[in-house]
């Protein structure tokens, strides 16, 4: 028998990807850094996250309503020998968000996200480090001048109730609060089964499916 795990995908899904929060040390964050990102690492001085690594880094995101509000970053040059400063240039769906300063530590910086700029739907928030190049060069130099990201946040973008992930009993969970939905869209055999386990308590109730094939 072969099982779908739906929690395993959910973060590729409009819903899973409607997020105020990306922890770029995390593994969820796979869903939604695109391109030019490092793996998740423990970053100099503790904190967990990830490098752009390339001249340009991607972040994925779905905005379900555009609105006006901030997107607040946490990074630094934080690798051996790196330049006092550096200057990213932050664009969301090809419009200009404006530039941020990168200091030697990391340090949060807030940018207005207009919701002219954005997109009911996928949004693509791209980084761009001049100090970087496409060219091959040596990667020492390459990581010097990379900057570390500990989180990305939105602010005043997304409302309303949301599904999420959580755990339960040391299980993980997804979790519906209400009106809320997940469209999940799997490719299925002929003689695929949708099988349905229903518990409830004084707390909450919930459904555990499967999605299975024979």
């Amino acid at each position: 028998m072969n099982t779908v795990d739906l929690l395993r995908i959910f973060p590729f899904t409009d819903a899973g990807q409607t997020v105020e929060l990306i922890d770029l040390g995390t593994p969820q964050a796979d869903a939604l850094l695109r391109a030019g990102w490092s793996a998740p690492a423990t970053l100099p001085g503790g904190a967990s996250g990830a490098w752009a690594i390339a001249r340009q880094a991607t972040v994925q995101f779905v905005i379900a309503r555009p609105a006006d509000g901030s997107l607040v970053v946490r990074c630094g040059l934080l690798g051996e020998h790196a330049p006092r400063a550096a200057l990213l240039t932050v664009g969301l769906n090809g419009w200009r968000l404006g530039l941020v300063r990168v200091g030697p530590t990391l340090a949060e910086h807030t940018l207005r996200l207009p919701a002219r700029y954005q997109r009911a739907g996928t949004n693509m928030l791209r980084f761009s480090n001049a100090l970087l190049t496409g060219l091959p060069r040596r990667g020492e130099r390459q990581w010097t001048r990379a900057v570390a990201f500990d989180w990305l946040r939105m602010e005043g973008v997304h409302g309303g109730a949301r599904p999420s992930l959580m755990m339960e009993a040391g299980v993980p969970a997804l979790v519906f609060p209400a009106p809320s939905q997940v469209d999940f869209f799997v490719r299925l055999p002929p003689r695929a089964e949708l099988e349905a386990d229903v518990r409830t308590t004084e707390e909450s109730s919930g459904v555990t499916l499967r999605v299975s094939s024979t």
